[in-house]
């Protein structure tokens, strides 16, 4: 569609959606689409309205998605069948064009094709829940990739969203809508930023080639000549001697391998082992990836695991554990904050043949598209 693959520069749309094969869409960078929560406690429907991008080029098309979740703290109230969600443009030069509307979700219970979309109008896309009733909890979304066409000039609105009209299930009050921007437009490259901290002194380089000889330089003083010594006879070659005995395994004994997701990214449900889907640097044989997600260390010894796991914007705060052979071994490892990093670094005593596994703790934890895993073993003695 156009240069869909071009709208904005760095854009990152963080969506968990589990259904139809996907389960979010992210870009290496990110512009934060502008977000309205509540800080209500009820155990009514609180809806939150997202847009992403919500940034479009200017006389551009492609796909926006719309992505509205529940943030009210205990929240226990079903959808029910019937139920629509109007979403509506107003104040932008932007229309929604034509079918179908893809949708996602991201529920324990809820499902894709529990819905129905249909764009009604250039301004309006309306969604509606078909299947039975069904809890729509705190923290759960549902999304809609809807295709768009941007004018040719800048300009700035907003998208908004009309619950169903039950106020014994939906806390936002009629007729107010929750509504998020949506700008269209080119904006100018901003300043340099400050240069990052000096990174760590790389590996030491091959040695480069002789360069060539340099200009001969002054003559030295003459020293004073040595007394002559008398030529010795030239000796016998002396016996081979008995090898020695074998030494210690070497260094250089490692493996590193990342996981690259397709364009839904991945989700890593709790106990589920992280994968890492390309191939495999290998170094010496002491270590072994024997499928997706396990590694063998075929020697007895010392090894050093690192790891580090990109989180989508919007991911639960789950957790990361090495595993040896099925046990959790060191500390755990929290995400913080969704949208950073799961950092680990583990040292282990193994025997041979021991297996090792990354796997999610506490609660899932949604990984980026592109390369959004890495891992390291390296073997210490």
């Amino acid at each position: 569609m156009g240069r869909a693959g071009s709208w904005i520069w760095p854009v990152l749309a963080a969506l968990v959606v589990v259904g139809a094969g996907a389960v979010g869409v992210v870009d290496a960078q990110r512009v934060v689409p502008r977000r309205l929560t509540t800080s209500v406690s009820t155990e009514r429907i609180v809806l939150d309205l997202t847009v992403a991008p919500n940034l479009i080029q200017a006389g551009d098309d492609g796909n926006v998605f719309l992505t509205i979740g529940n943030a009210a703290p205990g929240s226990d109230r079903d959808l029910r069948p019937g139920d629509e969600f109007r979403f509506e443009l107003s104040d932008v030069d932007t229309s929604f064009v034509g079918d179908p509307v893809r949708i996602f979700v991201a529920s324990m219970e809820l499902e894709p094709s529990d819905f129905e979309a249909e764009v009604i109008d250039a301004e309006t896309l309306l969604v509606r829940y078909l299947g039975v009733p069904r809890p729509f909890a705190a923290g759960e979304s549902i999304t809609a990739l809807v295709s768009v066409v941007a004018g040719p000039d800048f300009d700035a609105g907003v998208v908004s969203v009309t619950p169903p009209d039950d106020d014994t299930r939906f806390a936002n009050p009629r007729p107010t809508l929750r509504f998020a921007a949506l700008a269209v437009g080119e904006l100018p490259e901003g300043p340099p930023g400050p240069p990052g901290s000096p990174g760590a002194t790389g590996a030491k380089g091959d040695t480069g080639a002789t360069g060539p000889m340099g200009a001969p330089g002054m003559p030295g003083l003459p020293g004073p000549p040595g007394p002559a010594g008398p030529t010795g006879p030239v000796g016998p070659p002396g016996p081979v001697g008995p090898p020695g005995p074998v030494g210690p395994p070497g260094t250089g004994q490692f493996l590193h391998n990342f996981n690259r997701a397709g364009i839904g990214g991945a989700v890593i449900f709790i106990g589920s082992p992280v994968p890492f889907n390309q191939t495999a640097v290998v170094g010496g044989t002491s270590i072994v990836q024997t499928d997706l997600d396990t590694f063998t260390l075929v020697d007895a010894g010392a090894y050093q695991v690192t790891f580090v796991l990109t989180t989508a914007g919007i991911s639960l705060l789950g957790a990361a554990t090495l595993t040896q052979n099925g046990v959790a071994v060191g500390p755990t490892f929290n995400l913080v904050a969704a949208g950073t990093y799961v950092v680990g670094d583990v040292i282990i005593n193994a025997s041979a043949g021991d297996t090792l596994e990354l796997r999610a703790t506490a609660l899932a934890l949604t990984l980026v598209p592109g390369d959004s895993a890495s891992l390291s073993i390296q073997r210490l003695n």
